[in-house]
């Protein structure tokens, strides 16, 4: 034996006592079966034995040979020091160290090396030779051999279920433990959203992916650059699903259903106006996988909004949807279908943006065009409609109604065209009629029955008889009606001011094409217009605005919005019934409170801008009580003519502001009037 080693001796034995007594004095019937050594490095510490089989009285185990010491290698079983082995003899042991040779039997009191129990591991530490002999308790349950001992750590890296709004632990008893986040905002962020999906983007944390607790290689989502795609818009970094190389699935896993679901988009102050998703796509897809994009909002389930085809080329994608507007909405996007045999990389997505649908604004584009919007986002303006051309205005190029009443002899002979942007209305004179072919016909004479109002004057003419035109206010058959009443109504204020220009102001019944018939008020002294609303809000109503309630505020009497009401990310708007125009004018009192350094408040028609203004609060208290104590109150009174050429249709009349989520400031307006002509 090498002197570098020593020896580990272990009696082997088998006894038998006569009778069921104990046999203290002397062994009886002793036959030596064996001794057992192996060698082990000097110092190195003696390997610890349990006992775990249960003992009988007849027969006594290798184990409980005797109260083995320290020194022996053996730590005495519980039941041995405990006295239930009193059947069985004990036998004389050879200390290797020959510090305490048991030349007689001794009791464990007397027995110096004599160990109990109390010394090993609590617990339920079980005996191990490696890993695969210590089972997790579980599947959180890092399980391990050390020093001979299974042990049992929590591990809480496996219990990450990829939501970013719960708390993940590991319990050794119940498993994976997931703890809503306390947070009510959280994965909820404001539109419009871009992520470019770089791997150290912070909101990264917010998608909340499936199959976290799959096995090493089965197909996922990822955020990260495994593998390239040839021609990659971002290879440094995208959300893809796929194994690291491919679709085949990993251990565990016999199908493909991986989903990566957006955090909660806030449109619920941007109502009626279309949303659109935007992002690149790549990747190829194989065995009949299905890739799609879902939705759903707060008070609606998952459902699908489009699918994608995807190619190892990238390429630009676009939904929209009007559901999506006055909600918080999540998007999905989700792979699923049998585990794929190909060497293509799988699915990838990039730079995913998500905003109101630029065409719901106007898009910047002429009036009476089509606008349209390419896959990437950008505005697509297509030609002018039917009856319009491209022509200079006032805010730039835009398509005017082609005046069809410039061509002489456009309506016939005894007609009158009146101008009507896109289609032209032609008028039979007084005394004539408009025939299923629409020429005018004369319909009778001053002697065979045509009768003139007394207020005109029947004449006789080579083609008939007629009636001289009525005097101003009147028109209808014989002038019997007057013009602007329920029973003989104008198309618009514009008309009445034309055909009598020495006519009043004031409520006139009028009436356009598909608007009702209603009574509007006229200001026939500034050119005929049309006040289609007028709100003070001293009724302390919003009167059809969308919203931002009604303050009460000392020196400016009720006002819509103010402190709190219309502030950051906030807008208004009111849809008016405007009759036949080609010009509007918008007319308002704008009132800035609290800190404005800058931002502008903005007003719109029909989705473009027409006033906007920035404020720079000045130090001072508010003198309206509905502002800050800090900054005095602002005011400007606006007024905007806008040639619209879209000629008839309603006119939304928005109000909002740049300010910054956070901000303090406020806004609120007053005295809003909208005219049309």
């Amino acid at each position: 034996m090498a002197s570098d080693l020593n020896q580990d001796c272990r009696l082997v034995a088998k006894f038998t006592a006569p009778g069921s007594a104990p046999v203290l004095a002397a062994v009886a019937a002793l036959v030596l079966v064996a001794v057992s050594c192996t060698e082990r490095p000097v110092g190195a510490p003696r390997p610890i034995k349990r006992d775990t089989t249960a003992d009988t009285i007849s027969q006594a185990e290798v184990g409980d040979l005797g109260p083995f010491d320290v020194a022996d290698g053996g730590v005495a079983d519980a039941d041995w020091l405990a006295g239930a082995e009193a059947t069985g003899p004990e036998v004389t042991a050879v200390d290797e160290q020959g510090s305490d040779l048991d030349a007689t039997v001794v009791s464990d009191a007397q027995d110096a090396d004599a160990v109990s129990d109390a010394l090993l591991p609590a617990g339920d530490a079980a005996l191990c030779a490696t890993n695969t002999d210590c089972p997790p308790t579980s599947p959180c349950d890092n399980a391990s051999c050390i020093g001979g001992l299974c042990s049992h750590a929590a591990n809480a890296s496996v219990c990450n279920d990829g939501d970013a709004c719960t708390i993940d632990s590991c319990n050794l008893a119940a498993g994976c433990l997931h703890t809503p986040s306390a947070d009510p905002l959280c994965g909820v962020v404001p539109l419009p959203y871009a992520t470019t999906l770089a791997c150290n983007d912070a909101d990264l944390g917010l998608w909340q992916r499936s199959g976290a607790d799959l096995a090493a290689g089965a197909v996922r989502w990822n955020f990260d650059a495994t593998p390239w795609l040839p021609g990659a818009f971002s290879p440094a970094c995208s959300l893809n699903v796929n194994n690291g190389k491919d679709l085949t699935c990993g251990p565990g896993q016999t199908a493909l259903k991986a989903t990566a679901d957006s955090p909660w988009f806030n449109a619920e102050k941007i109502p009626g106006k279309p949303i659109g998703a935007y992002f690149k796509t790549a990747g190829s897809l194989d065995k009949g996988q299905t890739a799609s994009v879902l939705a759903r909002t707060t008070t609606s389930d998952w459902t699908l909004v489009g699918t994608v085809a995807p190619t190892m080329a990238w390429q630009d994608k676009m939904f929209a949807s009007s559901a999506w507007p006055g909600h918080k909405f999540q998007l999905r996007f989700q792979l699923d279908g049998p585990c794929g045999t190909s060497t293509e990389a799988g699915w990838f997505v990039d730079n995913i943006s998500v905003q109101v649908h630029p065409c719901a604004l106007g898009g910047g584009c002429p009036s009476d065009t089509e606008c349209n919007v390419a896959t990437t986002g950008s505005v697509i303006c297509e030609m002018c409609k039917t009856g319009f051309h491209l022509a200079p205005a006032a805010f730039g190029p835009a398509c005017v109604g082609d005046d069809e009443c410039a061509t002489p002899g456009i309506c016939g002979p005894h007609a009158s065209c009146m101008f009507n942007p896109g289609t032209n209305i032609c008028m039979c004179n007084f005394g004539y009629a408009q025939t299923p072919a629409k020429t005018c016909i004369w319909v009778d004479g001053c002697a065979g029955g045509f009768k003139c109002n007394f207020y005109q004057a029947c004449v006789s003419t080579t083609s008939g008889s007629s009636c001289k035109p009525c005097p101003d206010g009147y028109g209808g058959p014989g002038c019997t009606y007057v013009m602007g009443s329920k029973e003989y109504p104008a198309a618009q204020c514009s008309q009445l001011q034309y055909v009598f220009p020495s006519i009043a102001d004031g409520i006139y019944w009028l009436v356009y094409k598909d608007l009702p018939l209603a009574q509007y008020y006229c200001d026939m002294k500034n050119g005929g217009w049309t006040l289609v609303f007028s709100n003070d809000f001293e009724d302390k109503k919003l009167s059809g605005w969308s919203q931002g309630g009604i303050s009460t505020c000392a020196s400016l009497g009720s006002i819509l919005g103010g402190f709190d009401l219309l502030g950051p990310g906030v807008a208004t708007s009111k849809i008016g019934a405007a009759p036949g125009h080609a010009q509007y004018k918008l007319i308002a009192d704008v009132i800035y409170f609290g800190p404005w350094n800058g931002e502008k408040v903005v007003l719109s028609a029909n989705g473009k801008e027409i006033w906007s203004q920035a404020m720079v609060a000045s130090a001072g208290v508010s003198a309206s009580g509905c502002g800050s104590a800090s900054f005095a109150d602002s005011k400007v009174s606006m007024a905007v003519t806008v040639d619209d050429l879209q000629y008839a249709g309603p006119i939304e009349v928005e109000a909002t502001s740049t300010l910054a989520s956070g901000s303090k400031a406020s806004f609120g307006l007053d005295n809003v009037k909208l005219w049309s002509r």
